[in-house]
């Protein structure tokens, strides 16, 4: 019975994957052109990459920011191209943690006046979305 017991909470506490730690990325800026490659060398699962990609309306100053994710398919690393989220300020600097292998929340922000905005990414399946937080 003891060894029922000591099973059964084993198996659950393995169900319950611990959040990832937080990591810190430079953005990588991108308004010039030639920096989305599919390299994966030096890569591993759940890593990201940020890119600062183009300068919207210059006379309110939207910035776009382009996600791209590190993913397995097929036995296969793969560079994933994802979704794109839309600001009025500039950042240099990405905080992030996945809290599971489809949700991850990040921080963009900006390391010379300490600004930072809130935000949320989420995959199901072939289907991905990109938010601010509150």
């Amino acid at each position: 019975m003891k060894t029922k017991l000591i099973l059964i909470l084993t198996i659950i506490l393995c169900g319950f994957a611990p959040e990832s730690e937080e990591k810190t990325i430079e953005i990588i800026d991108c308004r010039k052109g030639g920096c989305f490659t599919s390299n994966v060398e030096g890569h591993k699962v759940l890593d990201i990459e940020l890119y600062r990609v183009i300068s919207i309306d210059s006379t309110k100053g939207i910035e776009m920011y382009s996600l791209a994710t590190y993913r397995m398919r097929e036995n296969k690393l793969e560079h994933i191209q994802g979704c794109s989220v839309g600001t009025d300020r500039i950042y240099d600097k990405v905080i992030y943690k996945w809290l599971n292998d489809s949700t991850l929340k990040f921080k963009l922000f900006n390391s010379t006046n300490q600004q930072f905005e809130k935000c949320i990414f989420m995959m199901s399946g072939n289907s991905m979305s990109i938010g601010t937080e509150d």
